[in-house]
């Protein structure tokens, strides 16, 4: 990958499970790390997996002592949507969509668990709506 893209520093793989063959392939590219899923910083794989395994291969927080951080504001998130009134696409933040279409409870209960579990990365991620869409 480094080879053809040299301008790409980092490239996410997906989850680790230490049982998948798959997992310790891709464990083995350096450098590599894992992401804490409650703090979202990144961790060099032979820590994490050293905790991992201590832990009984299972779920573990790599930074157990640190706060998780606190969910984006819904100004920051972004949702593409139709504009009702150009029909158009138009790009508003998730405050303002909310407003848009005040009788959607699930865009409101699906953000609030989408900008929850996503964390910071939530501001860098486009949400796609469309008309009548009850999910995301």
């Amino acid at each position: 990958m480094r080879v053809e893209r040299p301008l790409i520093q980092y490239y996410y793989m997906g989850y680790y499970l230490e049982e998948c063959p798959k997992m310790k392939y891709k464990g083995r590219y350096h450098p590599s790390y894992l992401m804490c899923d409650k703090t979202f910083k990144w961790m060099p794989i032979e820590e994490a997996i050293a905790k991992i395994n201590a832990n009984g291969n299972r779920f573990t927080e790599f930074f157990p002592e640190d706060e998780r951080p606190s969910p984006p504001s819904l100004d920051d998130v972004r949702v593409i949507c139709k504009d009702p009134t150009t029909m158009s696409q138009r790009l508003v933040s998730a405050r303002m969509y909310k407003m848009m279409v005040s009788n959607d409870t699930a865009f409101e209960e699906t953000i609030a668990e989408f900008v929850d579990l996503a964390g910071p990365v939530a501001t860098q991620i486009c949400i796609y709506r469309t008309p009548g869409s009850a999910e995301m």
